[in-house]
């Protein structure tokens, strides 16, 4: 049993940071390094070429910080936050 939500979970205006991956905490992944804070928007099609994203890439959400995009398909595993 998967016990993460995924991005596509969550609902427009929550807060998650992405699962950590293992690396080797030194800017290769890593749970120790900090985490980018994200926020859940309503999906969309990223600006660019119209070829330049396979069917289903989407803008899910913009970090918090600074409020730059990110793309995905929706399916990555999420820690929600409490705000």
């Amino acid at each position: 049993m998967n016990e993460y939500l995924t991005v596509a979970d969550l609902k427009p205006g929550d807060r998650f940071i992405f699962k950590p991956l293992p690396g080797d905490n030194s800017g290769h992944g890593g749970f120790k390094g900090p985490q980018r804070v994200f926020v859940r928007i309503e999906p969309r099609v990223p600006a660019g070429p119209p070829l330049q994203y396979a069917e289903g890439y989407l803008e899910y959400a913009v970090r918090n910080s600074d409020g730059v995009p990110t793309s995905g398909y929706g399916t990555a595993e999420v820690i929600p936050l409490a705000w």
